[in-house]
């Protein structure tokens, strides 16, 4: 709620549900909310994984180093299976994350955030050079956007946002790590 600052909202949300009664019974009303909550709940269905490009063996495991930034990202590294299966190894805030990749457009989620809190990504390749990947940190509230162009330089040029605000279209620049 309000980006994690409930204590704005809080007050407003209180007025606005304030009554002098009970509800009358509403079961079409109820039911309509449960299914649309059981809706919200379930996965999407996943999608064909396309062709990968040859440039994803090349980079494959290929750490990428970044300045310091807003973004909180130190380093990133993509591998991909033989198999179709795909994660993201990346240092945030210091930290060492390793990310199983949905490349279906279903979130692979698990224990993998921040302190082992819940976190997830999809990703899929938008052109040869292009690769963009969706880094859900849930229980932190982060959700990355990070739209990654592999350059004939050899690094990687990534505009990323972030869902509650940290960045928008904020431009990092990743160096191979030696």
């Amino acid at each position: 709620m309000a980006g994690g600052n409930p204590g704005q909202l809080a007050p407003l949300i209180r007025q606005a549900i304030t009554s002098d009664g009970p509800l009358p019974v509403n079961p079409v009303a109820t039911a309509l909310l449960k299914a649309r909550a059981a809706a919200a709940a379930a996965a999407p269905a996943p999608t064909p994984i396309g062709a990968m490009p040859s440039l994803a063996a090349t980079i494959s495991g290929k750490v990428f180093k970044f300045p310091v930034n807003t973004s909180r990202l130190d380093s990133l590294a993509l591998t991909f299976a033989k198999e179709g299966s795909a994660r993201v190894d990346l240092t945030y805030y210091g930290e060492p994350l390793s990310v199983p990749i949905g490349l279906d457009g279903v979130y692979r989620t698990g224990p993998h955030g921040p302190f082992r809190l819940p976190a997830g990504a999809t990703g899929k390749w938008t052109s040869d050079t292009e690769f963009l990947l969706g880094l859900n940190f849930i229980a932190n509230i982060n959700h990355y956007t990070l739209a990654i162009r592999f350059t004939p330089e050899q690094t990687i040029a990534v505009t990323v946002n972030e869902a509650s605000g940290l960045m928008r279209n904020g431009q990092l620049v990743g160096t191979p790590s030696l």
